[in-house]
């Protein structure tokens, strides 16, 4: 199923423009789209292409800062004919999975009128460092995880909200989080850390009586083992 968001072009360093227009970006899935992202967020300055100041709005769309309105689409197509080279082996993955639609908002102005596509809502919360979330269950949604005694359970009558922080810089709060290592911190009475592979995809599936998720926590094989999870 294909992915739309949009990013928005603020101008130069600080100038806050919203009239030079915005980019309908399509993607096979919204994994793509979150890995671009993370790609310039991460590199900044692709020699010809420079970007400042991105700001996440949802988890379909975001703004950016550039000398010129045009810089996105360049790097996207860079990224496309291979010419841009990769600091990380993911994102080697983007070449030929972006198209991208530059569409001009001058008219917002000149003719009163207002045609951002309408494109099909995502359910949830976006994925940044520092953000604070309910955790459920995908096989029962809803079942909720709840930090009792240090050890986690599902519920469907209780749930415990966690903070999502990166592994190598938990005081980061603006990292798109891709397939990091992160921290989840109970914030509730528990207090307690639970650290996790990205990787896993919230997956607990220790065998055995229970399984150590971190820091002395534990999660109840009969009430979490081999289930995957979601933020909420």
């Amino acid at each position: 199923m294909l992915f739309y968001s949009i990013a928005l072009y603020r101008g130069d360093k600080g100038a806050m423009r919203m009239d030079f227009g915005y980019y309908l970006l399509t993607t096979p899935d919204r994994e793509t789209v979150d890995l671009f992202y993370r790609h310039i967020q991460t590199v900044k300055d692709f020699s010809i292409h420079r970007f400042y100041n991105l700001k996440r709005l949802s988890a379909q769309t975001w703004t950016w800062e550039a000398s010129d309105y045009r810089e996105l689409g360049g790097l996207i197509e860079k990224i496309n004919y291979l010419a841009v080279k990769t600091t990380e082996d993911r994102f080697a993955k983007l070449p030929g999975r972006i198209i991208f639609s530059q569409l001009d908002a001058h008219h917002w102005v000149e003719k009163r009128t207002f045609d951002v596509p309408t494109i099909p809502h995502v359910e949830g919360p976006d994925r940044v460092s520092g953000m604070e979330v309910f955790i459920r269950s995908k096989r029962y949604p809803e079942k909720f995880w709840y930090l009792q005694r240090r050890s986690v359970v599902l519920s469907p009558t209780r749930r415990s909200k966690f903070r999502i922080e990166l592994a190598s810089n938990r005081n980061d709060r603006e990292t798109l989080l891709i397939t990091d290592d992160i921290v989840l911190t109970g914030l509730g009475p528990e207090k307690a850390c639970i650290k996790f592979d990205w990787n896993r995809s919230l997956k607990t599936d220790a065998p055995g009586s229970g399984g150590t998720l971190g820091d002395n926590i534990r999660y109840d094989k009969n009430s979490t083992c081999g289930e995957d999870f979601e933020f909420v």
